[in-house]
């Protein structure tokens, strides 16, 4: 299909038009009904210790929600028969009463006296009543990348001093699909089970981390919504759909606050159009 260039009127008007769909976007989620009942069932999960977390996934790797045999039965689900627990640590305490030196009165603590071992089970061991759907979990992007949108963001990468390597994973952080390394002017992209369309959105990414976090000094939440809504500009401009990921990153990362995005506004179009409006990259007339 024919290519034309976009005038930078035209690709300002992209990256204004992709924002505010994308603080819509947002914005429904946060205040949707399942998002709610989502929160409610991840509010009666006790905080996991690292500890536990390492021996939940040597026993069982697939593990998504780990609970007590109570707890489960609190949620209309029971623990099937036969079924083996999962062992963790779990404190022991001891009540103690504590006087106020200030006010003269009396309190009560607990006390942690040492830990002993617990059986805990998947919801994969159980039956019962349906647990919420997660509606805010990111889902890779399938597919193609643009015709040349990896060539223009790896121009921009190594334009900037950083190199670029694809690695099957990320070596410090295996879930992630990208890191950028600023001391050392690095970008890797991970390739394993990642399409062409998820790598180039991750590169896109990245390409904001350099551009934008070289201080260290944005908090990472911060840099994590305003890196995703970067590349979510540079996806639409080049005609490649990313809400499935980005909605639910930045929504995570912004704290579910719809406000976090727009904060973030100025710097997030004025790094997309330093990219985008000065390039000369084409685009399909389809996805004008």
């Amino acid at each position: 299909m024919a290519k034309r260039q976009l005038s930078p009127e035209e690709r300002r008007e992209r990256i204004e038009a992709a924002h505010a769909m994308l603080v819509a976007e947002v914005e429904a989620l946060t205040s949707s009904a399942a998002w709610l009942d989502y929160l409610k069932f991840v509010a009666r999960f006790p905080t996991r210790s690292a500890r536990n977390n390492l021996l939940i996934r040597a026993q069982c790797p697939d593990a998504t929600a780990v609970l007590g045999y109570r707890q489960w039965e609190a949620l209309g689900r029971h623990v099937r028969r036969g079924e083996h627990g999962l062992r963790i640590f779990a404190p022991v305490t001891r009540r103690i009463e504590r006087d106020d030196p200030d006010t003269g009165e009396t309190d009560v603590a607990r006390l942690v006296r040492g830990f002993r071992l617990v059986s805990v089970f998947d919801v994969s061991q159980t039956d019962g009543e349906p647990l919420p759907a997660d509606p805010v979990r990111p889902q890779l992007v399938e597919g193609e990348a643009p015709v040349g949108m990896w060539e223009e963001l790896t121009r921009h990468v190594t334009d900037c001093g950083f190199t670029l390597e694809l690695v099957p994973t990320i070596a410090v952080h295996p879930l992630a699909n990208g890191i950028t390394i600023h001391p050392s002017h690095l970008v890797q992209v991970a390739t394993d089970g990642r399409s062409p369309a998820q790598q180039v959105k991750t590169l896109a990414h990245e390409l904001a981390h350099v551009r934008l976090h070289g201080d260290g000094e944005t908090p990472r939440p911060i840099a994590e919504v305003e890196a995703e809504s970067v590349a979510f500009l540079i996806a639409e401009s080049w005609g490649l759909d990313t809400t499935n990921y980005t909605v639910p990153y930045v929504a995570g990362w912004g704290g579910r606050d719809t406000n976090a995005v727009l904060h973030v506004a100025e710097r997030v179009q004025r790094c997309a159009a330093a990219i985008l409006v000065l390039d000369d990259a084409t685009i399909d007339d389809a996805a004008a």
